[in-house]
């Protein structure tokens, strides 16, 4: 075995042109991102049905928002719920449908569903209005 290239470098070669570093590595899958839209760091008062204290939203894209809530007992993955959500582009609240996407222990992540034109529009105008002066995720 002549250079040690083959099987790893042989007994006192030092650090030379013909040495090598073995960079093998365990390479683990990770998940891809689902996420179909960016997300906007953002923060508003929420109402969440079935969840009585104010919640605040931490970050909200097109497909929807996630929300801190003191207690996320009582909700499920795929449960459908109303949400209301105090968007500082508008004078009213925007009530919408909306699913949990997914449940942590800080809050829950939820998706919006059958948003009518007027809805999507409100909430792209919101995310448009402040995208370049929160920074995206």
């Amino acid at each position: 075995m002549g250079n040690g290239k083959e099987n790893g470098p042989s007994k006192g070669q030092g650090v030379g042109k013909d040495s090598w570093v073995d960079f093998r590595r365990k390479v683990s899958q990770v998940p891809q991102d689902k996420r179909r839209h960016p997300r906007l760091e953002f923060h508003c008062p929420a109402r969440l049905q079935g969840i009585k204290t104010v919640c605040r939203v931490t970050d909200i894209s097109m497909g929807g928002v996630f929300l801190e809530v003191d207690s996320t007992s009582g909700l499920e993955l795929g449960q459908t719920l109303t949400l209301v959500l105090k968007l500082p582009t508008e004078y009213e609240p925007t009530k919408l449908t909306v699913q949990v996407a997914n449940i942590r222990e800080r809050g829950v992540g939820l998706r919006f569903t059958n948003l009518n034109s007027r809805t999507r529009q409100t909430i792209r105008f919101c995310f448009d209005t402040f995208k370049d002066t929160i920074p995206l995720r």
